[in-house]
């Protein structure tokens, strides 16, 4: 169970974060990379002026599996208040926590802070990333930029995948990926979020992830499946 939270603090601070900064460069076939670049980090530099992170109400709910027989081992669901920085840790208070189907205190659910990983619009991304233009493609029926995020280290701060921003509006919308180094116990990790807008910038609306740990006699053949909805989004201005 403690792994379970603790990765799920690590993708929840990248992905909140994902907007609020500078955009590196990247390249494509057609030209349109420069103009794409600068509108883009247009609207990241207002967005990282004006705001400081995000508020908001987050229910998670989570089943731990042996990835083997299927079997479900134990599973959760909590509601958390949450506030999410742009460049330091979360905070959050515990509304409400159900561990195989038995409401607890909400402070049982707890979990350690982890570093935040290197976000690929952050000012010094040209250090951690080279991005990609791929072109135009549709996601759930909306026209989308399709940029690759390639790490340039292979650490598990370093995200790996492909972000997506709208062509009406350059707004972020959706993000799948990975992380660029995965230790010998962590055999598979994926990830799905979608994005919606609020006031002017772009927020966590939904996602899901998938995490795969193998470490003998302890946490055996263990698949976390996670999903989350974020609602009463509030803006946090900028100190």
């Amino acid at each position: 169970m403690y792994l379970s939270r603790k990765f799920n603090y690590f993708f929840i601070v990248f992905f909140v974060s994902f907007f609020s900064a500078g955009v590196p460069s990247f390249s494509d076939s057609n030209g349109h990379g420069d103009d794409i670049l600068r509108k883009i980090r247009e609207k990241a530099g207002y967005a990282f002026s004006r705001y400081s992170g995000v508020e908001s109400r987050r229910e998670i709910t989570t089943g731990q599996y042996d990835f083997l027989t299927g079997k479900l081992i134990t599973s959760y669901r909590a509601v958390l208040l949450r506030k999410d920085y742009f460049y330091k840790k979360a905070e959050f208070k515990a509304l409400k926590f159900v561990r195989d189907g038995r409401e607890l205190p909400p402070e049982k659910f707890n979990y350690r802070s982890m570093d935040p990983v290197h976000m690929p619009f952050a000012k010094n991304s040209d250090e951690n990333y080279s991005i990609i233009l791929g072109g135009e493609t549709a996601i759930d029926g909306v026209s989308c930029w399709e940029l690759e995020v390639i790490p340039k280290k292979n650490t598990m701060r370093h995200f790996s995948g492909k972000i997506y921003f709208t062509i009406d509006g350059l707004d972020l919308y959706y993000l799948k990926g990975t992380v660029a180094y995965r230790p010998f116990v962590l055999k598979n990790l994926s990830m799905e979020i979608y994005f919606k807008k609020t006031g002017d910038i772009s927020v966590m609306s939904r996602g899901s992830y998938v995490i795969e740990i193998d470490v003998p006699l302890f946490f055996p053949h263990r698949k976390i499946v996670s999903s989350f909805t974020s609602t009463e989004d509030k803006l946090i201005p900028a100190e």
